[in-house]
């Protein structure tokens, strides 16, 4: 079974829609959807915004349904460095509001003591061979919607980033704790500069239709080598 975290009802719509043999278990505040797509057993929740949120909901996926591999995937914000609807792979993800001072480098995490959380390189291949026109890159995600220009440089900065997001650095971290394989799929709904906003509203359901578009193509690749 193949995991699939998504934090907007607008990013996971189309996925649910062609999803077959669908059943809804709800476990503490998340409901966790179980089918197939394109023949492949998937189990989807939409875990809302934010880094609580889709930690919280990774913890359940994994503790209850044990998925071989997680796909944190939805719209992000491209930091001025990519363009609305560009197709970003997360070579790797970073928490780019984890900061504790005391010496120690902004963004480093406990436990697995590292600022970057790899992707896996694997399924990687299979995303970019699904996925021609994606391109790899690093997600920032951080409990904040980006939409200054200062804002997106200080991260970029920071982290190199390609794009960022509020959810798949906490999937990517949890899915990292508990050993289990992690990819990321995003596509660009705004810059997240200045005009972040109106670009978000305007492009939010054509990003998503992408995105769910590009999920659908991979899944039998990545089925084939994981499940």
């Amino acid at each position: 079974m193949i995991g699939l975290i998504i934090a907007l009802d607008n990013e996971s719509k189309n996925l649910m829609s062609i999803l077959k043999d669908r059943k809804t278990i709800t476990e503490n505040a998340f409901d966790f959807t179980t089918g197939t797509i394109n023949g492949v057993n998937v189990v989807i929740t939409t875990c809302g915004i934010g880094k609580v949120l889709a930690a919280s909901a990774t913890a359940l996926m994994i503790h209850v349904f044990k998925p071989k591999l997680i796909i944190s995937t939805g719209v992000a914000g491209g930091l001025n460095r990519s363009e609305v609807l560009d197709i970003i792979i997360a070579e790797s993800v970073v928490i780019h509001d984890f900061d504790i001072t005391l010496g120690r480098e902004r963004g480093l995490l406990p436990i697995i003591d590292r600022v970057r959380i790899e992707t896996d390189d694997l399924a990687n291949c299979y995303l970019l061979e699904a996925i021609p026109n994606a391109r790899k890159g690093i997600v920032a995600t951080g409990d904040q919607f980006i939409a200054s220009d200062d804002i997106a440089k200080k991260i970029v900065e920071y982290f190199d980033a390609s794009a960022c997001d509020m959810e798949c650095g906490a999937v990517g971290y949890i899915a990292t704790l508990n050993k289990v394989p992690f990819v990321a799929i995003k596509v660009i709904s705004d810059s997240a500069g200045e005009s972040a906003e109106s670009s978000f509203m305007n492009f939010l359901l054509k990003a998503a239709s992408i995105n769910s578009d590009a999920v659908i193509k991979v899944l039998p690749l990545l089925e084939k080598a994981y499940c």
